[in-house]
């Protein structure tokens, strides 16, 4: 279970801009919504994870308070490492509990986007 200890890394939330043209298109580029302090913990095993690294995917769970901006989290955000700048893809957002205490995402980053 995760404590407030092992938020150990600062995350930055980004979602896309909406933002309309000429065409009728609703998006822009990502930016930055709020920041979080987080836990990030690198997927080491499973099959899948082998075959995604092999093709240069990385996986890792990422673990942040759940709030009123956190629980707002879904697949068509992303999230920052703050310290080292690597971007993920959230791929699940989920309440590990039941509790309402935490918010755990599946996040991966490299291959296609």
């Amino acid at each position: 279970m995760t404590q407030a200890g092992d938020l150990k890394f600062r995350i930055a939330f980004e979602s896309r801009a909406i933002v309309g043209d000429d065409y009728g298109a609703s998006e822009g580029d990502f930016a930055e919504r709020f920041r979080r302090w987080g836990n990030l913990v690198p997927k080491l095993g499973g099959e899948r994870i082998l075959a995604d690294r092999l093709a240069g995917i990385t996986s890792a769970t990422v673990t942040v308070r759940r709030d009123v901006q956190t629980a707002a989290l879904s697949t068509a955000w992303r999230l920052r490492e703050m310290e080292s700048n690597v971007v993920y893809d959230i791929k699940s957002v989920i309440d590990p509990n039941n509790r309402r205490e935490w918010i755990e995402i599946l996040a991966t980053r490299g291959g296609a986007t």
